[in-house]
């Protein structure tokens, strides 16, 4: 089976969202949010949800919409959620199916983006930097083993290009 998707991995703050939508539209490709399908399949927020029913519910839907899009959806780029590939099995899934980007940032500057956007209400960014810095280094040895790494520090429509040239695909 080839590699039909582009995920995108990183944390909050990293434009996996932002760079997604500009790799789907140069590529012609549908674009998804596994954030964005989680919440309008459970019609709460992700805080929200988290806050009802705690962090290993959520984590069960999040790889229940994740094994539905990768199996049912036409082949897109997707935008993961910042946790999404500390799950064995999402991983699995992911690096059969997908190019796995990684969209490598600073933290702080991640952290910055975050604040800017008004996006620091996040759930688990509720300790602010710290919280943002911790979860990236529990985080980082798993993105470091995606497919490819790209420079996240950069306007959009250049890392999309990174991307696509990365990956050898042509526009």
């Amino acid at each position: 089976m080839g590699k039909a998707w582009i995920a995108l991995a990183g944390i909050s703050g990293a434009g996996k969202t932002t760079v997604g939508q500009v790799v789907s539209e140069l590529m012609n490709l549908p674009f998804y949010d596994l954030d964005q399908i989680i919440e309008q399949g459970c019609r709460l927020t992700i805080p929200e949800y988290v806050g009802r029913y705690g962090w290993e519910p959520f984590r069960r839907q999040e790889k229940l919409a994740l094994y539905i899009l990768l199996r049912y959806a036409h082949p897109g780029v997707l935008a993961l959620g910042g946790g999404t590939l500390v799950d064995d099995d999402n991983w699995v899934e992911l690096s059969t199916r997908a190019h796995l980007v990684y969209l490598e940032i600073d933290p702080r500057v991640a952290y910055l983006r975050l604040e800017q956007s008004g996006i620091v209400q996040r759930p688990l960014l509720a300790g602010g930097y710290d919280s943002l810095k911790s979860l990236f280094e529990q985080r980082q040895a798993r993105y470091e083993q995606c497919e490819l790494k790209v420079n996240a520090d950069a306007p959009p429509n250049k890392v999309a290009l990174d991307i696509l040239e990365a990956l050898e695909l042509n526009v």
